[in-house]
């Protein structure tokens, strides 16, 4: 595969900001059409990880527990007129897959939260529900947590979101022409 395999196993974070870092007014240099976000969890006390193609294409930042990316300069081999898509696949440890935010415009993003068994802590309380918030405009979301709840608020315009999870999640579209 020529995805750069990037550790993020050092940072400290609760929060990961999916989504566009740049618009194509702000950036001097040609940027990625669209870019496709894909969250999976894994198991508690996993290594987390992340990777993306083209290689290069964001820089992982962490700062105040937040985890953002910046966009990079790497499609000079490319001409102004291709419509380049690029993609970033993070693995997230489940007991560190806290919140979800998801920011741009025409973003795809997938959260993909699977059958993991959290880490026991005697029943004393179950693992808050995961917080995915959009606030972007004309993007895609798609959610999958058949066990763990998922609290999604679309706070953007004109999003769709598609959403499988647990009992007890919630849905709010209190976003302009937002829908479900």
């Amino acid at each position: 595969s020529s995805d750069e395999v990037v550790d993020v196993s050092s940072y400290d974070f609760s929060t990961i900001i999916a989504g566009s870092i740049c618009n194509k007014k702000a950036c001097d240099f040609l940027i990625p059409e669209q870019i496709h976000w894909h969250i999976y969890s894994l198991a508690s006390g996993s290594k987390p990880k992340q990777t993306m193609f083209p290689p290069g294409i964001v820089r992982a930042q962490v700062s105040g527990g937040v985890l953002k990316y910046t966009l990079q300069n790497v499609l000079q081999d490319y001409d102004a007129g291709q419509e380049v898509q690029a993609g970033v696949n993070l693995y997230i440890p489940i007991d560190r897959l806290k919140t979800v935010q998801i920011h741009g415009v025409d973003q795809f993003v997938e959260v993909r939260v699977e059958n993991w068994t959290l880490p026991d802590d005697g029943g004393m309380s179950p693992q808050a529900p995961l917080r995915v918030v959009d606030y972007g405009v004309h993007n895609e979301v798609f959610i999958t947590s058949p066990t763990l709840r998922v609290n999604f608020a679309d706070n953007g315009a004109d999003n769709m979101v598609h959403m499988e999870a647990a009992s007890g999640s919630s849905l709010d579209l209190s976003g302009v022409d937002s829908k479900a």
